[in-house]
Protein backbone atom coordinates (compact mmCIF):
# COMPACT_ATOMS: atom_id res chain seq x y z
CA UNK A 1 0.00 0.00 0.00
CA UNK A 2 2.75 2.27 0.99
CA UNK A 3 4.51 1.64 -2.62
CA UNK A 4 1.54 1.87 -4.11
CA UNK A 5 0.88 5.66 -2.64
CA UNK A 6 3.87 6.96 -2.94
CA UNK A 7 4.06 6.21 -6.52
CA UNK A 8 0.90 7.96 -6.75
CA UNK A 9 2.22 11.06 -5.20
CA UNK A 10 5.12 11.04 -7.52
CA UNK A 11 2.79 10.84 -10.61
CA UNK A 12 0.51 13.57 -9.12
CA UNK A 13 3.37 16.26 -8.35
CA UNK A 14 5.18 15.55 -11.68
CA UNK A 15 2.21 16.24 -13.39
CA UNK A 16 1.30 19.36 -11.34
CA UNK A 17 5.12 20.51 -11.70
CA UNK A 18 5.50 19.78 -15.36
CA UNK A 19 2.28 22.04 -15.90
CA UNK A 20 3.13 24.98 -14.51
CA UNK A 21 6.78 24.43 -15.31
CA UNK A 22 5.45 24.00 -19.41
CA UNK A 23 3.37 27.13 -18.80
CA UNK A 24 0.59 25.31 -18.94
CA UNK A 25 0.97 23.91 -22.56
CA UNK A 26 3.65 20.95 -21.72
CA UNK A 27 6.88 22.87 -23.49
CA UNK A 28 9.76 22.87 -21.92
CA UNK A 29 12.55 25.25 -23.50
CA UNK A 30 16.00 26.10 -21.83
CA UNK A 31 16.73 28.95 -19.57
CA UNK A 32 19.57 31.53 -20.16
CA UNK A 33 21.23 30.06 -16.52
CA UNK A 34 21.21 26.05 -17.45
CA UNK A 35 24.77 26.26 -15.92
CA UNK A 36 24.91 22.93 -14.53
CA UNK A 37 23.96 21.31 -17.83
CA UNK A 38 27.27 23.08 -19.19
CA UNK A 39 29.27 22.20 -16.49
CA UNK A 40 28.28 18.08 -16.59
CA UNK A 41 29.12 18.43 -20.32
CA UNK A 42 32.58 19.98 -19.45
CA UNK A 43 33.28 16.86 -16.64
CA UNK A 44 32.29 14.49 -19.23
CA UNK A 45 35.00 16.45 -21.70
CA UNK A 46 37.27 16.05 -18.69
CA UNK A 47 37.56 19.91 -17.41
CA UNK A 48 36.34 21.35 -14.42
CA UNK A 49 35.55 25.30 -16.11
CA UNK A 50 32.53 25.80 -18.71
CA UNK A 51 33.89 27.31 -21.90
CA UNK A 52 30.64 28.93 -22.34
CA UNK A 53 28.64 31.62 -19.76
CA UNK A 54 26.06 32.31 -22.16
CA UNK A 55 23.50 35.15 -21.58
CA UNK A 56 25.67 36.98 -18.83
CA UNK A 57 28.43 35.99 -16.21
CA UNK A 58 26.71 37.24 -12.93
CA UNK A 59 27.64 34.65 -10.29
CA UNK A 60 29.91 32.44 -11.99
CA UNK A 61 33.48 32.53 -10.79
CA UNK A 62 36.08 34.07 -13.06
CA UNK A 63 39.78 32.85 -12.70
CA UNK A 64 42.77 33.14 -14.94
CA UNK A 65 40.35 33.32 -18.07
CA UNK A 66 38.16 30.85 -17.30
CA UNK A 67 34.34 30.73 -15.87
CA UNK A 68 33.61 28.34 -12.88
CA UNK A 69 30.53 27.63 -11.14
CA UNK A 70 30.84 28.94 -7.17
CA UNK A 71 28.00 25.97 -6.39
CA UNK A 72 28.78 22.43 -5.80
CA UNK A 73 29.30 20.24 -8.33
CA UNK A 74 26.86 17.26 -6.86
CA UNK A 75 23.99 18.49 -8.85
CA UNK A 76 26.12 17.91 -12.63
CA UNK A 77 27.67 14.94 -11.19
CA UNK A 78 23.58 13.56 -11.16
CA UNK A 79 22.77 15.18 -14.78
CA UNK A 80 25.94 13.13 -16.25
CA UNK A 81 24.04 10.38 -17.18
CA UNK A 82 21.71 12.35 -18.84
CA UNK A 83 23.58 14.92 -20.60
CA UNK A 84 25.40 12.04 -22.15
CA UNK A 85 22.30 10.46 -23.42
CA UNK A 86 20.51 13.70 -24.33
CA UNK A 87 23.29 16.48 -25.24
CA UNK A 88 23.05 19.30 -23.95
CA UNK A 89 20.06 20.84 -25.63
CA UNK A 90 17.93 19.09 -22.91
CA UNK A 91 15.90 21.43 -20.36
CA UNK A 92 17.32 22.34 -17.21
CA UNK A 93 13.53 22.85 -16.04
CA UNK A 94 12.65 19.76 -17.38
CA UNK A 95 15.30 17.88 -14.99
CA UNK A 96 14.78 19.94 -11.88
CA UNK A 97 10.87 19.35 -12.28
CA UNK A 98 11.89 15.65 -12.32
CA UNK A 99 13.76 15.77 -8.99
CA UNK A 100 11.54 18.10 -7.79
CA UNK A 101 9.20 15.65 -8.03
CA UNK A 102 11.45 12.99 -6.72
CA UNK A 103 11.30 15.08 -3.48
CA UNK A 104 7.74 14.93 -2.99
CA UNK A 105 7.86 10.86 -3.16
CA UNK A 106 10.98 10.82 -0.16
CA UNK A 107 9.51 13.57 1.93
CA UNK A 108 6.21 10.98 1.94
CA UNK A 109 8.58 7.91 3.23
CA UNK A 110 10.66 10.16 5.24
CA UNK A 111 7.34 10.83 6.77
CA UNK A 112 6.21 7.48 7.42
CA UNK A 113 9.84 6.20 9.14
CA UNK A 114 10.03 9.80 10.90
CA UNK A 115 6.25 8.31 12.36
CA UNK A 116 7.41 4.83 13.27
CA UNK A 117 10.56 5.62 15.32
CA UNK A 118 8.55 8.22 17.17
CA UNK A 119 5.62 6.02 17.34
CA UNK A 120 3.30 9.00 16.65
CA UNK A 121 -0.34 7.97 15.68
CA UNK A 122 -0.91 10.09 12.81
CA UNK A 123 -3.45 9.25 10.45
CA UNK A 124 -2.23 8.21 6.32
CA UNK A 125 -4.33 11.24 5.09
CA UNK A 126 -2.42 13.78 7.34
CA UNK A 127 0.62 12.38 6.06
CA UNK A 128 -0.75 13.03 2.70
CA UNK A 129 -1.72 16.40 3.62
CA UNK A 130 1.77 17.42 4.94
CA UNK A 131 2.97 15.96 1.94
CA UNK A 132 1.43 17.89 -0.79
CA UNK A 133 1.82 20.83 1.77
CA UNK A 134 5.50 20.82 1.53
CA UNK A 135 5.39 20.03 -2.43
CA UNK A 136 3.03 22.86 -3.61
CA UNK A 137 2.58 24.86 0.04
CA UNK A 138 5.75 25.80 0.43
CA UNK A 139 8.39 27.39 -1.78
CA UNK A 140 10.09 24.32 -2.63
CA UNK A 141 6.85 24.63 -5.81
CA UNK A 142 8.11 27.21 -7.88
CA UNK A 143 11.91 26.32 -7.26
CA UNK A 144 11.13 22.93 -9.09
CA UNK A 145 9.23 24.28 -11.96
CA UNK A 146 11.87 27.16 -13.06
CA UNK A 147 15.15 25.67 -13.52
CA UNK A 148 18.28 27.83 -13.66
CA UNK A 149 21.32 27.24 -11.50
CA UNK A 150 20.12 28.41 -8.36
CA UNK A 151 16.97 26.99 -8.19
CA UNK A 152 18.22 23.58 -9.65
CA UNK A 153 21.11 23.75 -7.64
CA UNK A 154 18.94 23.74 -4.41
CA UNK A 155 16.08 21.15 -5.70
CA UNK A 156 18.16 18.58 -6.53
CA UNK A 157 21.00 19.01 -3.91
CA UNK A 158 17.83 18.14 -1.56
CA UNK A 159 17.03 15.02 -2.88
CA UNK A 160 20.59 13.73 -1.59
CA UNK A 161 19.95 15.24 2.01
CA UNK A 162 16.26 14.12 2.06
CA UNK A 163 17.28 10.42 1.19
CA UNK A 164 19.99 11.30 3.83
CA UNK A 165 17.45 11.51 6.41
CA UNK A 166 14.91 8.57 5.21
CA UNK A 167 18.39 5.91 5.67
CA UNK A 168 19.10 7.50 9.22
CA UNK A 169 15.69 7.01 10.43
CA UNK A 170 15.46 3.62 8.58
CA UNK A 171 18.48 2.62 10.38
CA UNK A 172 17.04 3.52 13.75
CA UNK A 173 14.00 1.45 12.77
CA UNK A 174 15.43 -1.65 11.49
CA UNK A 175 19.13 -1.74 13.00
CA UNK A 176 20.54 -2.22 10.28
CA UNK A 177 24.23 -0.85 9.87
CA UNK A 178 24.02 -0.45 5.37
CA UNK A 179 20.92 1.99 6.30
CA UNK A 180 23.46 4.03 8.53
CA UNK A 181 26.19 3.61 5.97
CA UNK A 182 23.77 4.83 3.25
CA UNK A 183 22.68 7.59 5.87
CA UNK A 184 26.22 8.96 6.06
CA UNK A 185 27.54 8.83 2.67
CA UNK A 186 24.05 10.88 1.03
CA UNK A 187 24.82 13.47 3.47
CA UNK A 188 28.51 13.51 2.45
CA UNK A 189 26.99 13.46 -1.35
CA UNK A 190 24.47 16.76 0.04
CA UNK A 191 27.70 18.56 0.86
CA UNK A 192 29.10 18.64 -2.22
CA UNK A 193 26.03 20.40 -3.86
CA UNK A 194 25.85 22.95 -0.43
CA UNK A 195 28.19 23.34 2.66
CA UNK A 196 25.13 24.18 4.91
CA UNK A 197 24.31 20.17 4.88
CA UNK A 198 27.76 20.29 6.62
CA UNK A 199 25.98 21.36 9.95
CA UNK A 200 23.81 18.42 9.79
CA UNK A 201 26.63 16.35 11.13
CA UNK A 202 25.24 16.85 15.24
CA UNK A 203 21.95 16.03 14.15
CA UNK A 204 23.27 12.33 11.88
CA UNK A 205 25.65 11.01 14.30
CA UNK A 206 24.10 12.30 17.50
CA UNK A 207 20.96 10.40 16.62
CA UNK A 208 22.75 7.11 15.28
CA UNK A 209 24.96 6.99 18.59
CA UNK A 210 22.36 8.11 21.24
CA UNK A 211 19.39 5.71 19.68
CA UNK A 212 21.13 2.95 17.81
CA UNK A 213 24.73 2.89 19.91
CA UNK A 214 26.47 1.72 17.13
CA UNK A 215 30.08 1.12 18.38
CA UNK A 216 33.55 3.29 18.39
CA UNK A 217 34.38 1.64 15.49
CA UNK A 218 31.37 1.86 13.41
CA UNK A 219 30.92 5.61 14.36
CA UNK A 220 34.53 5.87 13.32
CA UNK A 221 34.04 4.53 10.08
CA UNK A 222 30.99 5.98 9.67
CA UNK A 223 33.01 9.16 10.35
CA UNK A 224 35.67 8.82 7.41
CA UNK A 225 32.95 8.20 4.95
CA UNK A 226 31.72 11.56 5.86
CA UNK A 227 35.29 12.94 5.62
CA UNK A 228 35.75 11.66 1.68
CA UNK A 229 33.73 14.44 0.73
CA UNK A 230 35.12 17.19 2.56
CA UNK A 231 38.19 15.64 0.84
CA UNK A 232 36.90 15.72 -2.19
CA UNK A 233 35.69 19.53 -2.09
CA UNK A 234 39.36 20.24 -0.93
CA UNK A 235 40.34 18.92 -4.23
CA UNK A 236 37.80 20.29 -6.87
CA UNK A 237 38.96 23.91 -5.23
CA UNK A 238 42.50 23.15 -5.26
CA UNK A 239 42.16 21.93 -8.86
CA UNK A 240 39.92 25.05 -9.77
CA UNK A 241 41.43 27.84 -8.28
CA UNK A 242 44.81 26.46 -6.71
CA UNK A 243 43.89 26.17 -3.08
CA UNK A 244 41.56 24.05 -1.06
CA UNK A 245 40.18 26.49 0.59
CA UNK A 246 39.09 28.65 -2.40
CA UNK A 247 35.55 27.61 -3.45
CA UNK A 248 35.40 30.78 -6.04
CA UNK A 249 33.12 33.05 -4.40
CA UNK A 250 35.78 35.68 -3.97
CA UNK A 251 36.12 35.23 -7.56
CA UNK A 252 32.44 35.18 -8.35
CA UNK A 253 30.83 37.96 -10.82
CA UNK A 254 28.27 39.25 -8.25
CA UNK A 255 25.11 41.87 -9.52
CA UNK A 256 26.32 45.70 -8.69
CA UNK A 257 23.30 46.22 -5.66
CA UNK A 258 25.84 44.01 -3.55
CA UNK A 259 28.81 46.15 -3.56
CA UNK A 260 29.01 48.61 -1.32
CA UNK A 261 28.11 45.77 1.00
CA UNK A 262 30.77 43.51 -0.18
CA UNK A 263 33.35 46.44 -0.08
CA UNK A 264 32.51 47.43 3.79
CA UNK A 265 31.83 44.57 5.16
CA UNK A 266 32.43 40.65 3.13
CA UNK A 267 30.76 38.54 2.30
CA UNK A 268 29.91 36.63 5.88
CA UNK A 269 29.41 39.53 8.40
CA UNK A 270 27.68 39.49 11.83
CA UNK A 271 26.04 42.43 10.88
CA UNK A 272 23.61 41.01 8.05
CA UNK A 273 21.99 38.76 10.57
CA UNK A 274 18.92 41.48 11.70
CA UNK A 275 18.40 42.00 8.01
CA UNK A 276 18.15 38.43 7.00
CA UNK A 277 16.07 37.69 9.98
CA UNK A 278 13.99 39.75 9.13
CA UNK A 279 13.48 38.84 5.46
CA UNK A 280 13.30 35.24 6.81
CA UNK A 281 10.68 35.32 9.46
CA UNK A 282 9.30 38.97 10.03
CA UNK A 283 8.32 40.59 6.55
CA UNK A 284 4.80 40.08 5.81
CA UNK A 285 3.47 39.85 2.27
CA UNK A 286 1.19 42.46 1.61
CA UNK A 287 -2.35 41.49 0.75
CA UNK A 288 -4.82 44.37 -1.62
CA UNK A 289 -8.84 43.89 -2.40
CA UNK A 290 -7.68 44.44 -5.99
CA UNK A 291 -5.14 42.89 -8.80
CA UNK A 292 -2.32 42.40 -7.96
CA UNK A 293 -3.80 40.81 -4.88
CA UNK A 294 -0.85 39.96 -2.96
CA UNK A 295 2.90 41.97 -3.56
CA UNK A 296 5.77 40.26 -2.35
CA UNK A 297 8.92 41.94 -1.44
CA UNK A 298 11.81 40.44 -4.19
CA UNK A 299 14.24 40.34 -1.01
CA UNK A 300 12.14 38.08 0.26
CA UNK A 301 8.84 37.33 3.10
CA UNK A 302 8.41 35.60 6.54
CA UNK A 303 8.16 32.01 6.11
CA UNK A 304 5.45 32.30 8.37
CA UNK A 305 3.06 34.14 5.45
CA UNK A 306 4.34 32.48 2.66
CA UNK A 307 3.58 28.70 4.52
CA UNK A 308 1.12 29.42 7.25
CA UNK A 309 1.18 25.75 8.34
CA UNK A 310 4.69 27.13 10.02
CA UNK A 311 2.55 29.20 12.71
CA UNK A 312 1.97 25.93 14.33
CA UNK A 313 5.22 24.88 15.29
CA UNK A 314 5.48 28.84 17.03
CA UNK A 315 1.55 28.17 18.89
CA UNK A 316 3.51 24.61 19.75
CA UNK A 317 6.40 25.95 21.04
CA UNK A 318 4.51 28.35 23.06
CA UNK A 319 1.99 26.23 24.51
CA UNK A 320 4.96 23.55 24.78
CA UNK A 321 3.80 20.73 22.92
CA UNK A 322 6.99 19.71 22.21
CA UNK A 323 7.91 18.78 25.76
CA UNK A 324 6.23 15.09 25.55
CA UNK A 325 9.75 14.82 22.86
CA UNK A 326 11.81 16.68 23.82
CA UNK A 327 15.10 14.95 23.21
CA UNK A 328 13.94 14.75 19.00
CA UNK A 329 12.52 18.58 19.41
CA UNK A 330 16.16 19.91 20.42
CA UNK A 331 18.18 17.40 18.18
CA UNK A 332 16.41 18.68 15.19
CA UNK A 333 15.38 22.24 16.47
CA UNK A 334 19.29 22.75 16.86
CA UNK A 335 20.58 21.48 13.46
CA UNK A 336 18.18 24.10 12.12
CA UNK A 337 19.14 27.18 13.61
CA UNK A 338 23.08 25.40 12.87
CA UNK A 339 22.23 25.34 9.34
CA UNK A 340 20.59 28.69 9.08
CA UNK A 341 23.40 30.22 10.62
CA UNK A 342 25.37 30.94 7.64
CA UNK A 343 22.84 32.13 5.84
CA UNK A 344 21.75 34.98 8.42
CA UNK A 345 25.44 35.99 8.32
CA UNK A 346 25.82 35.79 4.52
CA UNK A 347 25.52 39.18 2.27
CA UNK A 348 22.81 38.00 -0.01
CA UNK A 349 19.40 36.57 1.08
CA UNK A 350 18.27 34.85 -2.44
CA UNK A 351 17.35 37.89 -4.61
CA UNK A 352 15.00 37.93 -6.67
CA UNK A 353 12.19 35.32 -5.25
CA UNK A 354 9.07 34.39 -3.32
CA UNK A 355 9.71 33.99 0.01
CA UNK A 356 13.31 33.05 1.38
CA UNK A 357 14.54 30.64 -0.52
CA UNK A 358 17.78 30.07 1.02
CA UNK A 359 15.39 28.55 3.98
CA UNK A 360 14.46 25.48 2.05
CA UNK A 361 17.28 23.69 3.27
CA UNK A 362 15.67 23.45 6.50
CA UNK A 363 12.07 22.93 5.50
CA UNK A 364 12.20 18.88 5.53
CA UNK A 365 13.73 19.58 9.35
CA UNK A 366 10.52 21.97 9.90
CA UNK A 367 8.29 19.32 8.79
CA UNK A 368 9.55 16.73 10.85
CA UNK A 369 9.34 19.05 13.95
CA UNK A 370 5.54 19.35 12.68
CA UNK A 371 5.27 15.72 12.59
CA UNK A 372 5.73 15.72 16.50
CA UNK A 373 2.86 18.35 17.55
CA UNK A 374 0.69 17.66 14.72
CA UNK A 375 -1.74 15.15 16.73
CA UNK A 376 -2.40 18.13 18.90
CA UNK A 377 -4.38 20.32 16.48
CA UNK A 378 -7.83 19.39 14.42
CA UNK A 379 -8.20 18.46 11.40
CA UNK A 380 -10.04 21.36 10.57
CA UNK A 381 -7.04 23.75 11.43
CA UNK A 382 -4.61 21.45 9.57
CA UNK A 383 -6.75 20.97 6.16
CA UNK A 384 -7.11 24.81 6.55
CA UNK A 385 -3.73 26.04 7.05
CA UNK A 386 -2.53 23.22 4.38
CA UNK A 387 -5.09 24.45 1.66
CA UNK A 388 -4.06 28.41 2.57
CA UNK A 389 -0.39 27.62 2.15
CA UNK A 390 -0.83 25.46 -1.48
CA UNK A 391 -3.23 28.50 -2.58
CA UNK A 392 -0.05 31.10 -1.43
CA UNK A 393 2.75 29.30 -3.35
CA UNK A 394 0.32 29.04 -6.37
CA UNK A 395 0.34 32.80 -6.21
CA UNK A 396 4.07 32.92 -5.47
CA UNK A 397 4.64 30.37 -8.59
CA UNK A 398 2.60 32.37 -10.89
CA UNK A 399 4.45 35.57 -9.80
CA UNK A 400 7.69 34.02 -10.14
CA UNK A 401 6.86 32.16 -13.56
CA UNK A 402 5.49 35.94 -15.17
CA UNK A 403 9.29 37.36 -13.86
CA UNK A 404 10.78 34.39 -15.51
CA UNK A 405 9.38 34.77 -18.77
CA UNK A 406 11.41 38.26 -18.89
CA UNK A 407 14.64 36.95 -17.07
CA UNK A 408 15.55 33.82 -17.66
CA UNK A 409 15.21 33.09 -21.27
Amino acid sequence: MTKHTGLFIFIIILFVYLFFAGRFKFSFPKTNRDYFTRLSYSFLQGRLDIPDPGYTPNDLSYYHGKYYLYWGPVPAMLLMPIIYLLGTNVSDILYTVLFGSINALLIYLLFLEFQIFNKLIISKSIILLLTLCFSLGTIHFYLSVLGTVWFTSQILTLTLYIISLFFLFKHLNKRNYSYAFLSIFFLGASTLGKYTFLLSFPLHFGLLYKYNRLSYLNIVKLIMVFLVFIVMTLIYNYFRFGSVFSNGLTYMQVHSRFFQDLQNLGYFNINYIFRNIYYLFLIPLQFRIQKPFILPDPNGNSIFYTTPIFILLLYGAFKKYFYARKQMFYYLGITVLLMLLPVLLYYGGGWYQWGYRYALDVYPLLFLLLLLIINKYSNKVIFTLVTLSILINLYGTLWMMEFAKHAYF
